[in-house]
């Protein structure tokens, strides 16, 4: 959440923004991620009212820290990975492994090497499963 030090209403908070994304079915991974960084894939749901009015009062409890924005960034990017192993991409990896086809399990253990990094191999590796 990149809080140096603990405020009074860090908990809820916290419970507010979990609660919003359980009740939205938003990707936790990347809702992080959005909050690290604006360029990051957009995605509707994070123009939400509620989302935008949180996000405010995550803003306000930054200033708390006394601290530049990059350092409290650099605490979420120390933290907050941009790339995990999702549950899909380890399907395929086993499918096409079944094939004996070692390249996407190369590809997904390379993206893994480096899940805090910005990359052009890791952006395949962002998104959640597309929906059935």
């Amino acid at each position: 959440m990149g809080f140096f030090g603990q405020d009074q209403k860090d908990q809820v908070l916290i419970i507010d923004l979990l609660t919003w994304m359980h009740k939205n079915k938003a990707d936790y991974t990347n809702t992080f991620c959005f909050l690290m960084d604006k360029n990051f894939q957009h995605n509707k749901i994070y123009d939400d009212e509620n989302f935008l009015t949180w996000k405010e009062r995550w803003k306000e409890r930054l200033k708390l820290n006394n601290n530049t924005p990059e350092k409290y960034l650099n605490l979420m990017k120390s933290v907050n990975p941009l790339v995990i192993p999702r549950n899909h991409k380890v399907e395929e990896v086993l499918e096409s492994a079944n094939n004996n086809d070692l390249s996407p399990l190369k590809k997904l253990i390379k993206v893994l090497e480096k899940p805090y990094e910005k990359t052009k191999e890791n952006i395949d590796y962002q998104s959640p499963a597309p929906n059935l």
